[in-house]
């Protein structure tokens, strides 16, 4: 088998996302052992900045909620505000990252579906500082393996 790239080349492995076959210069090792060609790296990388641009977005819009609640709580001189803004800005990035829950039960009626919706929004508003503390974590993740996948992509490139 000939690498997709480079038809004088042997194959050394085979992309495990698109299945193309690559040879050394070309395969692309993540993980110690996930094997992909540089097409489908760069759609990884893509994927990976899609998401952490989704993070930091939630993450200022829990910032701006969080200020704007000091001030009226500077204001005010009560922490009513403060406690009402973190939550409202904590929401959704507590939804981000439960959207991949599984539901207690499935709704068999209107009813039942407006009860699961607010029983995720009281778990989200309880809940949403563990989000944003794991968000904090995963965009800091994120930037490390973004930058070391671009890394690996662009040696890659190099050698092609």
């Amino acid at each position: 088998m000939k690498c997709f790239y480079h038809q004088e080349k042997d194959a050394v492995a085979t992309c495990q996302q698109c299945g193309k076959a690559v040879c050394r210069d070309c395969v692309v090792t993540i993980d110690g052992n996930k094997q992909y060609c540089p097409d489908c790296l760069q759609l990884i990388i893509e994927s990976q900045k899609k998401t952490l641009a989704s993070i930091k977005w939630r993450l200022i819009f829990f910032g701006v909620f969080f200020v704007l609640g000091l001030i009226l709580s500077a204001i005010n001189g009560s922490y009513g505000a403060l406690i009402a803004c973190a939550i409202i800005g904590w929401l959704p990035i507590a939804y981000f990252y439960s959207k991949g829950a599984p539901d207690p039960y499935v709704p068999v009626s209107l009813e039942g579906a407006g009860q699961l919706a607010f029983f995720k929004l009281i778990v989200n508003a309880i809940l949403g500082f563990i989000a944003v503390i794991r968000g904090i974590i995963d965009y800091n993740s994120f930037n490390k393996i973004i930058a070391s996948n671009t890394e690996v992509y662009n040696d890659v490139i190099s050698r092609r």
